[in-house]
């Protein structure tokens, strides 16, 4: 990275003169910005390199009163745990490392604070009602209504207002949800949505199967001031999460072509947006998906104008599991009965992974997801009837690390999270660890790699 370049370069320089350079040091993820109030420990990831000796310790500081008292806690195997947070509690911190010179290093300033929040439904919904002198009107807390009006009856919506409670976790807030609706009509303000994935809540979530529809048309612009034409390349959100190669920012269309083939259009046909209450008429972008060339048959997006693209569905060039859905539009201008069908049949996606009533047939054990991991992965196991059940993690000495499931269990599918620490609730080192389940005369078995 270029981090590391200047890194090696100030190493070099420094070394001519005969003096020592501090340990490069990053913070390589965990949680961050708003914690939910049920949350634990706040984890901290990190790395280390020294160009000119070796790296002794890793730790983190941290403070609870904006710098006037700071403490610290210590590494160990790559990970860092701040003790849990208060509701209202802000904390500050940084990772840090000293080599064998006795030099210290630093990460960047990181934030993390507890808010009065606690999922509890099924899908988060998220937005707010800044922008009332734009629309002219509350539209959110009236999408909002009809999104809800919209649901099966399945799915409980949560609402997190992002004006007033800012940026969420992505481990105690968004991992507790099966899908996430972002309605972020104008964003005008990149503090509420951070352009390098890096950097942005949802990316990590989107990545580990998480279901996603944002809807937005004025992110583009004000990321890159608006300009003409833009395109988009790996490390930035749009190209890594919502997959968009290119975007023509303001192109104002305001009549859609429905996919009649699509997933979530299929009953929708031709439609006008609404823009009666917009003060300055639509500003939704033309966009075009990663690996997508306009006139070619293989990639149809749900929605488009005829002069282009303006919105799609799953991407069939994606590594993904056509997760994410994104509209460059403000999802408030579908029109109320097209929305019913839209937001209807979306939601019912997500109903329909929750609630399938087909029970497996036979024992089975599936590859966990992610591999390799960091900081948990995910083991989907079935079983056809009721039966006691056995799932342990080894090590690849063979000693076991930790039993994560061990119980009885009916006929279904089901999901259990490791979150890599052993039984005694100490972070394992990194490399290949074997997860085996046993049920009756049932045994499978396969590995897994966990990184720092």
């Amino acid at each position: 990275t270029d981090d590391d370049i200047r890194y090696d370069v100030m190493a070099n320089v420094l070394a001519l003169f005969g003096e020592k350079a501090a340990p490069l040091v990053k913070y390589e993820g965990g949680s961050r910005y708003a914690q939910a109030a049920n949350a634990g420990d706040v984890m901290v990831y990190g790395s280390a390199t020294d160009g000119d000796g070796e790296v002794v310790s890793m730790g983190v500081d941290y403070t609870l009163d904006d710098g006037d008292t700071w403490m610290s806690v210590d590494f160990v195997d790559g990970m860092a745990s701040i003790p849990a947070l208060s509701v209202g509690d802000d904390c500050y911190f940084m990772v840090t490392a000293t080599d064998n010179d006795d030099l210290t290093g630093y990460s960047d300033l990181y934030n993390v604070w507890k808010i009065d929040f606690t999922p509890a439904g099924n899908v988060l919904y998220v937005g707010d009602d800044y922008y009332t002198w734009y629309y002219e009107a509350n539209y959110d807390s009236v999408n909002y209504v009809r999104t809800m009006e919209a649901a099966p009856d399945n799915i409980t919506l949560d609402y997190y207002d992002l004006d007033e409670l800012y940026l969420m976790d992505t481990y105690s807030i968004l991992a507790q949800y099966d899908a996430v609706i972002w309605n972020a009509y104008a964003d005008w303000d990149p503090a509420y949505m951070p352009m390098y994935t890096f950097d942005n809540p949802l990316s990590e979530y989107v990545m580990d199967g998480g279901k996603l529809l944002y809807s937005s048309e004025e992110m583009i612009g004000t990321w890159f001031d608006w300009p003409t034409y833009q395109d988009f390349a790996p490390g930035h959100f749009m190209y890594d999460v919502l997959e968009v190669n290119w975007a023509a920012n303001d192109f104002g269309l305001d009549s859609l072509i429905s996919d009649p083939n699509g997933e979530y259009t299929a009953e929708m046909g031709n439609f006008n947006l609404n823009s009666g209450d917009f003060a300055f008429g639509n500003m939704n972008d033309l966009c075009d998906p990663i690996g997508f060339w306009p006139g070619t048959a293989e990639y149809q997006p749900p929605f488009q104008s005829y002069e282009g693209e303006i919105g799609w569905g799953v991407n069939p060039n994606s590594a993904r599991t056509w997760n994410t859905v994104f509209l460059a539009f403000s999802m408030m201008q579908i029109p109320d009965d097209l929305y019913a069908t839209f937001m209807g049949t979306w939601l019912g996606t997500v109903a329909i992974d929750e609630t399938s009533s087909t029970l497996p047939t036979e024992f089975a054990l599936a590859n966990n997801y992610p591999n390799p991991f960091n900081p948990s992965t995910t083991i989907a196991f079935d079983v056809p009837s009721s039966n006691e059940v056995l799932i342990s993690v080894y090590n690849v000495l063979g000693q076991k690390v930790i039993d994560l499931v061990n119980s009885e269990y009916s006929a279904g599918t089901y999901n259990v999270t490791w979150n890599g620490l052993n039984a005694a609730g100490t972070p394992v080192s990194s490399g290949v660890y074997v997860y085996r389940m046993t049920s009756g005369n049932f045994t499978a078995s396969s590995k897994m790699l966990f990184l720092k």
